[in-house]
């Protein structure tokens, strides 16, 4: 799963560690970064998806902290409350790192999903061949068979193209003020 000359990453801790960083209610809030996860299933939920993936936001934190933290928008927060709330695994996928879990710190930075897919081929191809090893893993970590993604179309169609699970889009066609109404229609029932 490590690319030749790089590794992969879920966050800045290498691919064989990152499962101490799942993050599912309490289920790794307080786990030690040397200690793998991988053994332990998150039960799947009858008729719902098993992890969900949010998009990272434009507007972020001033220094680096848990991924979480750094996305401050009112967008990223509705959708990480919902994700939070929903007792699932869920992941970020930021357009500079992957796809990472909401513990990894990382440092704020300044790059778009859509400028991520306006890179020469080769660099947007290592960025897709990161991704996809880095789903496989989350999948594997969290026993997912589908995956329920909370961002914007270029996320959902590259999680798409690369995922070899299903992949579900609740929020497709919402504009923002109504994707902000949806989670708060869910936050208050």
């Amino acid at each position: 799963m490590v690319s030749v000359g790089r590794r992969l990453h879920l966050g800045y801790t290498d691919l064989r560690h990152q499962g101490a960083r799942l993050y599912a209610a309490g289920a790794a809030a307080d786990a030690a970064p040397a200690v793998c996860a991988t053994t332990r299933r998150l039960p799947a939920q009858h008729g719902r998806c098993d992890m969900i993936v949010v998009g990272c936001g434009r507007t972020k934190a001033t220094s680096a902290c848990p991924a979480a933290d750094l996305y401050t928008g009112g967008l990223f927060r509705a959708s990480r409350q919902y994700a939070e709330a929903q007792v699932r695994p869920w992941a970020i996928l930021s357009a500079l790192h992957g796809l990472i879990w909401p513990l990894a710190r990382i440092a704020p930075y300044d790059l778009s999903m859509h400028e991520r897919l306006r890179q020469p081929p080769v660099e947007l191809a290592r960025y897709q061949a990161d991704v996809r090893a880095q789903l496989g893993l989350a999948i594997a970590l969290t026993g997912a068979i589908r995956i329920e993604v909370h961002a914007g179309l270029p996320y959902v169609d590259m999680l798409r193209a690369l995922s070899p699970v299903p992949v579900e889009s609740p929020l497709a066609g919402l504009t923002i003020g109504h994707r902000l109404r949806w989670y708060a229609q869910r936050r208050v029932s």
